[in-house]
């Protein structure tokens, strides 16, 4: 990871930059989670410089699903749960993974 950013009225929603280029999106909160969202992927695509921003989640999370593909980003891919989530109800299903592009997002 290169580095983070998070802000400072709401530490639960994240941005974690792992490349020049990748960004991974972290959301764990309520009520603002779209709002806050958008606001990072401004922010990674306009003062940041990033390329890609991509979400995890749990495959039966559907609230997280929905806020991704809210913010335009688009299913890439199924991911297996990782072993620490195992005695998750749920994780038997595995996980999936959200991506946007900045010029998928400039063109919302």
């Amino acid at each position: 990871m290169i580095d983070s950013w998070t802000p400072t009225w709401r530490p639960s929603l994240a941005l974690r930059r792992f490349t020049a280029d990748d960004a991974d999106l972290l959301i764990e909160l309520e009520g603002y989670a779209t709002e806050g969202s958008r606001a990072l992927l401004g922010k990674a695509f306009t003062e940041l410089g990033v390329r890609t921003v991509w979400a995890a989640t749990m495959s039966v999370n559907h609230g997280s699903r929905n806020i991704t593909e809210k913010l335009g980003m688009m299913l890439a891919d199924t991911i297996p749960a990782p072993s620490d989530m195992e005695m998750i109800e749920g994780s038997e299903h595995g996980g999936v993974r959200y991506e946007i592009t900045k010029e998928q997002w400039k063109q919302q």
